[in-house]
C-alpha cells in the first residue's frame, strides 16, 4: 500500500506542473522558451506601438496599387502608387507625428487609440487567441478580432495576426495574405510597455 501511495504521489509531482505550465510554453517564434507568466498574461497590460511596417500590392485589372506604411519612434509615412489601364499615374507621399497605445485587458477586451498629427481615432472591442496548430506549436500563435487594425487604418488587413513574440516587455504580430482576391498584404507590428 506504501508503493502505490509513493507511486500516485511521484504520477502528480510529475504530471501536474506539466499541465499548470502548458500555457507558459513558447508558442511564438520569438517567444521565450518558458515562462512563467502565461500567454495571456504576458498579452494583458498598456502598450504604445513603437513600429509598423506594412506593404500591399493590388494587382488586378483595371488597377495596380501599391502602399507602403511605416510608423517608427513617433514618426509615420505613407506612401501610395496607382495606375490604371487608362495608364493615369497617382503617387501620395505624406508624413506625420503618431502616438498609439493599445490596452489589452486579461478578460478579452481591448482599447486602442491612435493619434496622427492631432486627430485621434479610438477603436474598443475584443480580443482572444485562436486555436494553434497543433503540429507546430513552437512557432504559431493567432489573434484575431474583425477590426483590430482595420477600423484605425482603413485598409489594413483585418482578420488574423500571428504572434511572432510574446513577452513581457515586446509583442511582434505580422501578417502576410493574399486577400480579396489579388490584393498581397505584408504586416509587421511591434508593442512595448507604455
Amino acid at each position: 500500500m506504501t508503493n502505490s501511495r509513493f507511486l500516485t504521489f511521484f504520477f502528480l509531482l510529475l504530471i501536474v506542473p506539466g499541465i499548470l505550465l502548458t500555457s507558459c510554453i513558447k508558442a511564438g517564434e520569438d517567444d521565450p522558451a518558458i515562462s512563467l507568466r502565461s500567454r495571456k498574461s504576458r498579452m494583458a497590460g498598456k502598450w504604445k506601438v513603437t513600429k509598423v511596417n506594412y506593404s500591399s500590392i493590388w494587382d488586378r485589372i483595371p488597377v495596380y496599387v501599391s502602399r507602403k506604411i511605416k510608423f517608427e519612434n513617433g514618426v509615420f509615412t505613407y506612401n501610395s502608387y496607382s495606375k490604371d489601364m487608362g495608364l493615369q499615374e497617382t503617387r501620395i507621399d505624406t508624413s506625420g507625428n503618431y502616438e498609439w497605445n493599445i490596452e489589452f485587458s486579461r478578460s478579452g477586451s481591448y482599447d486602442n487609440l491612435l493619434m496622427i498629427n492631432g486627430s485621434k481615432r479610438e477603436v474598443n472591442g475584443t480580443w482572444e487567441f485562436a486555436s494553434r496548430d497543433s503540429i507546430n506549436m513552437s512557432s504559431i500563435g493567432f489573434l484575431t478580432d474583425a477590426g483590430f487594425f482595420r477600423e484605425l487604418i482603413p485598409f489594413f488587413y483585418q482578420g488574423k495576426y500571428y504572434i511572432k513574440q510574446l513577452r513581457h516587455d515586446k509583442i511582434v504580430f505580422f501578417t502576410n495574405n493574399d486577400f480579396s482576391g489579388g490584393e498581397l498584404v505584408n504586416m509587421e507590428i511591434v508593442l512595448e510597455p507604455q
